[in-house]
């Protein structure tokens, strides 16, 4: 292989996108990035706020561009020995081609991964009524206490009132009936 530009562009490519993947990886492992939990009492936010709660892993992300980078590369080396006999233009055909087709196939398939895997920490309204509910602050008459409940394993918070506006003391069970706003209305058990 004889070393022109164009060698030396390919192989810049492949070792600064797979430099970058690997160590992307390590810091990634070693780093001690954030665990993806949430505080249980945050506050009551159990509302669907409307929008769209699907993760869209971006194309120009850092990892996509290091695959690119890594299959273009790859794929102009590969094109140019290949194609020895042949103009330069067809290896890098060959390597953007390669570095296109693999950078959209893994950014899809980590958008694809990350969109089964992500959680929310919200509750959608229809997935809390009927629900059994813990008064941690009692709930005086025509007033608005606290209570507590569990959705999908995750522990909420929410202020409540009365759907009778009668007393409810704290440490009783009662059903949630509706929602209004962030305040759950609540029934006795």
């Amino acid at each position: 292989m004889t070393w022109t530009w164009l060698s030396w562009a390919y192989t810049f490519s492949l070792t600064v996108g797979t430099g970058y993947t690997v160590i992307a990886f390590f810091l990634g492992h070693v780093g001690g990035g954030h665990d993806g939990g949430h505080d249980s009492g945050h506050g009551g936010d159990t509302g669907d706020h409307g929008g769209d709660h699907s993760l869209h892993f971006p194309l120009f992300s850092p990892i996509a561009i290091a695959i690119f980078l890594t299959a273009f590369g790859a794929g102009g080396m590969i094109g140019q020995e290949m194609l020895k006999d042949r103009h330069p233009a067809f290896s890098l055909a060959v390597a953007g081609v390669s570095g296109i087709v693999f950078a959209v196939m893994i950014a899809s398939a980590m958008a694809f991964i990350f969109k089964k895997t992500i959680a929310t920490s919200h509750a959608r309204e229809g997935d809390i009524l009927g629900i059994e509910a813990l008064v941690i602050i009692a709930i005086p008459a025509g007033g608005t206490g606290k209570v507590t409940y569990e959705v999908a394993g995750s522990r909420f918070s929410a202020p409540a009132r009365s759907l009778s506006a009668t007393e409810i003391r704290q440490e009783a069970i009662v059903i949630i009936r509706e929602k209004d706003g962030q305040t759950l209305i609540v029934v006795a058990k």
